[in-house]
């Protein structure tokens, strides 16, 4: 009689693979020389800052000026980062989705927990 196979308990850890990304973080520390050199004032990233804000003012007064005053840049910034953050990525991300689906996207599941909320949270944030 062959001795039974004994399952050993899981830890987990279904692609040992995915480990090779805690190398990323030490790299944006070795970045810093070159975001340094790239925001500097007048710089690559200044320049390209300051066209886009420049085309921004261009298509939002319908190409009448180019200018943008030095009061309106900081709600031209916050609009171009809800623009990258939000539209941009969101779309990526769907787009990401469907790619990665041969069906394309599944639209009809309901999306949600499932385990009821209460169960979800820490126990420290439940009265």
């Amino acid at each position: 009689m062959a001795p039974a196979e004994t399952k050993q308990p899981s830890d987990g850890i279904v692609n040992s693979a995915g480990a090779g990304w805690i190398g990323v973080g030490p790299m944006f520390v070795a970045m810093v020389p070159v975001t340094s050199w790239a925001t500097k004032p007048g710089g690559l990233i200044e320049q390209a800052i300051n066209g886009t804000l420049k085309s921004m003012a261009y298509v939002g007064t319908a190409g009448s000026s180019s200018s943008i005053t030095p009061t309106r840049v900081i709600p031209a910034l916050g609009a171009l980062y809800i623009t990258v953050a939000f539209a941009l990525t969101g779309s990526a991300s769907v787009a990401g989705c469907s790619m990665g689906n041969k069906s394309g996207l599944d639209n009809n599941r309901k999306l949600g927990l499932s385990i009821p909320v209460a169960r979800a949270l820490p126990s420290t944030s439940i009265d």
